[in-house]
C-alpha cells in the first residue's frame, strides 16, 4: 500500500459525490465518451470510468479540468495507464 501512493506523484484530482445524484470531479484532462449509463474521462491520475442510469454532464470544463455528472451514480472506476500497473480498481459500486 505505501508503493501505491508513489504512482500518484503530482496527481491533482478529486472526486466529490452527493447523495450519488450530483458527482464533481476535478483534474479532467480529456471526456473520452458519454450516454446515459457511462461517462468515461481522463484525469491526472488516471482513466476513469462513472456508471449509473439517468446519467448526464451539466458541466464540462476541460480547460479548468472540472467536469460535473448528475443521475444515479452506481459506480466509479479507475484503471492506471502505466505499463507496470493495468487493471481496473472500483472506487465503490
Amino acid at each position: 500500500m505505501a508503493d501505491e501512493g508513489k504512482n500518484n506523484v503530482g496527481c491533482h484530482h478529486a472526486l466529490r459525490c452527493t447523495a450519488r445524484k450530483e458527482t464533481e470531479i476535478t483534474g479532467v484532462t480529456a471526456m473520452e465518451s458519454f450516454d446515459d449509463t457511462m461517462v468515461s474521462l481522463v484525469t491526472e491520475c488516471g482513466r476513469m470510468t462513472l456508471e449509473g442510469e439517468g446519467l448526464s454532464v451539466t458541466t464540462l470544463d476541460i480547460e479548468r479540468g472540472l467536469v460535473t455528472v448528475t443521475g444515479q451514480l452506481n459506480g466509479v472506476f479507475y484503471s492506471d495507464e502505466s505499463p507496470v500497473r493495468r487493471g481496473k480498481r472500483r472506487l465503490f459500486g
